[in-house]
């Protein structure tokens, strides 16, 4: 399966995670920054979605930071862990 094609059906997947968490959630097209937007009562998520955790990098740490404060946003990461699906709060752009 190519990379694309692997990280879009993952970003399906956090769709549907969040989706079933009572978000809603808008896909940004041919992989904008950040992957996702989620908005839930009030509350803003912007998700990046990573297939591996370790190629999220440190500057994309930071833009995703930046942009979060910029306009009141949760910066998260999305990862797969095995078959699990892992969220983390990115607050200082490290982890």
């Amino acid at each position: 399966m190519n990379p694309y094609r692997k990280g879009y059906r993952f970003e399906r997947r956090v769709i549907e995670k969040l989706e079933s968490e009572g978000y809603w959630v808008v896909r940004q097209a041919k992989s904008s920054f950040p992957d996702l937007v989620a908005f839930k009562g009030g509350e803003t998520l912007l998700v990046e979605c990573k297939v591996d955790r370790g190629y999220f990098t440190k500057r994309e740490r930071e833009e995703l930071v930046e942009l979060a404060r910029r306009i009141g946003a949760k910066p998260i990461l999305a990862y797969r862990n095995g078959r699990k699906i892992e969220f983390e709060e990115i607050d200082d752009g490290t982890y």
